[in-house]
């Protein structure tokens, strides 16, 4: 009934907020057990302090099993507590279907950003200790974002493989972050709508665990924004 889920997997909950308007609240869990109708989740800890589930609230869940995400909507059925472990039994309202993994989900966009090249590198590119940089920017437009790489419109052509820092900023709904990544130019050509434009591809290089999970959150948060009203969630 529960396939493909898994005992261990991690849960994103996703709340509508009190305020009525268009913000989430979003909590992590895990899967503990499955019941003959629901699935036993350890009660979210936010800020160091259990989440109390309110027993009939509705959520958007997003299941994470072998490397893949399904989404479905649930609905909190009871809580309590099992061997000193705070639980939440909660139910599938819809069927569980599986979203394209974040990673390589591309986002269309419109997000400005600024270019510097790379001039050179001491160590390689397997352990990059020092960049030397070029002392220009180039402004350009991301038009897409994954967190495998990006696309964007810029008046300066790139060298394919060339090495460039990004700087761009990801506005999250609980607020802006400055990122920057090392990128590698995959093609470059002009854009058929706007010849005084380039439209570039850029892979992300060297990039830490930590920056890509940035990256795809963002990702993950603005497609869930833009399903919301597909889903037709109501809180």
């Amino acid at each position: 009934m529960f396939e493909p889920l898994k005992l261990g997997n991690r849960v994103e909950m996703v709340f509508k907020s009190r305020s009525g308007d268009d913000d989430t609240v979003e909590y992590a869990s895990q899967i503990l057990d499955f019941t003959d109708e629901g699935i036993m989740c350890a009660m979210p800890i936010y800020e160091g302090h259990i989440v109390p589930l309110e027993k009939g609230k509705r959520f958007e869940g997003y299941f994470y099993s072998d490397n893949k995400i399904y989404r479905a909507m649930c609905s909190v059925v009871s809580r309590g507590k099992e061997e000193k472990v705070h639980v939440a039994e909660i139910k599938l309202d819809s069927a569980l279907v599986r979203i394209q993994r974040r990673e390589y989900y591309r986002l269309s966009c419109i997000m400005p950003a600024s270019l510097r090249t790379v001039t050179d590198i001491k160590e390689g590119l397997d352990e990059i200790q020092d960049l030397i940089l070029n002392e220009d920017n180039y402004k350009c437009t991301i038009v897409d974002i994954s967190g495998g790489g990006i696309r964007a419109f810029s008046k300066r052509q790139l060298e394919k493989n060339e090495l460039v820092y990004v700087k761009f900023t990801l506005n999250f709904n609980s607020g802006d972050k400055e990122t920057d990544v090392l990128a590698k130019v995959v093609d470059s050509q002009k854009n058929s709508k706007d010849e005084t434009m380039f439209d570039s591809r850029l892979q992300f290089i060297n990039i830490s665990e930590a920056d890509r999970e940035e990256i795809v959150k963002y990702v993950f948060e603005q497609q869930r924004n833009m399903l919301k009203k597909e889903l037709g969630y109501n809180g």
